[in-house]
């Protein structure tokens, strides 16, 4: 039973390092995507227009897109780079298996308390990346919002010129 368990343990915690990774990857494409559309509307949209006829439509969809998209940014940031602490297990809490009383245990017990301070590290991982998960699905959610108002603030400028 303890071999099984601590197989299945390995392999799920195997999966969490791989989401993890999966996640800190995914919220560095949406930096440099918001980072891209930021820079490619404030492009165009000087391109198309002089400073003094700028309609008022097209600055305020221009500022609150790129405000959107600075945000997504920074969401996907914070997924790809922020110091999120994962458990991991403290070599002494070992002490407590290691100390006279408990080596009378037989090899299985101490199998089994040792197995269940990985399954709450797991926990927590686990929750953990269902957490930074939450904060990317937001950021990609924050950045189309972002991409469709400051691709809209286009509109006026281009109206205005014809």
């Amino acid at each position: 039973m303890g071999d099984v368990l601590v197989s299945e343990l390995s392999r799920a915690f195997e999966e969490e390092k791989a989401r993890k990774e999966t996640i800190e990857k995914r919220g560095l494409g949406v930096l440099t995507s918001a980072s891209a559309f930021i820079t490619t509307i404030f492009a165009v949209a000087a391109a198309v227009s002089d400073k003094r006829d700028w309609p008022a439509s097209a600055t305020v969809l221009l500022i609150s897109g790129a405000c959107l998209l600075l945000l997504s940014g920074g969401l996907g940031l914070y997924c790809s780079a922020a110091p999120r602490a994962y458990l991991r297990i403290d070599p002494r809490s070992l002490l407590t298996l290691a100390a006279p009383l408990q080596w009378g245990l037989e090899g299985d017990d101490a199998s089994r308390q040792f197995a269940l301070a990985r399954v709450h590290i797991l926990r927590q991982w686990t929750a953990k990346n269902q957490s930074t998960a939450k904060v990317l699905a937001t950021a990609v959610f924050v950045e189309l919002i972002g991409v469709f108002l400051s691709s809209s603030s286009l509109l006026p400028l281009v109206a205005h010129k014809i």
